[in-house]
């Protein structure tokens, strides 16, 4: 039985940091789908942030496919967020971009990436 590897600070505060944004991602899904805009970014921004909600527990167990997948849904969160900074601003979209560009460079630094590497 292999002994469990404790992720270090940084995967555990990234962790937390991509739990907020999940968390703003399903309160800008409730915002949008107030304000009676379009259904369908309400609906991706909700899907998008229990997927990051599930990659933030997985990512804090060290799991590659975890790492891969958030690496790929912060961008894509990020574009949104982006997008949201152009259209309509608030202090949420400028958050969640922040968030986004954050965990990338953090997670695209070598020593992390060799966290995730197959064993």
């Amino acid at each position: 039985m292999s002994q469990r590897t404790r992720p270090p600070a940084g995967v555990t505060a990234i962790a937390a940091l991509i739990t907020l944004a999940g968390l703003g991602s399903l309160a800008g899904a409730f915002e949008l789908a107030v304000q009676g805009r379009s259904a369908v970014p309400a609906i991706l921004s909700g899907l998008l942030g229990v997927l990051l909600l599930h990659r933030a527990a997985e990512l804090w167990r060290l799991h590659r496919t975890a790492y891969l997948i958030t690496a790929a849904l912060l961008g894509f969160r990020a574009a949104l967020a982006l997008y949201e900074v152009f259209t309509n601003p608030t202090p949420a979209s400028w958050f969640t971009l922040g968030v986004g560009a954050l965990g990338l460079v953090y997670l695209l630094r070598p020593e992390v990436r060799q966290l995730f590497q197959p064993r």
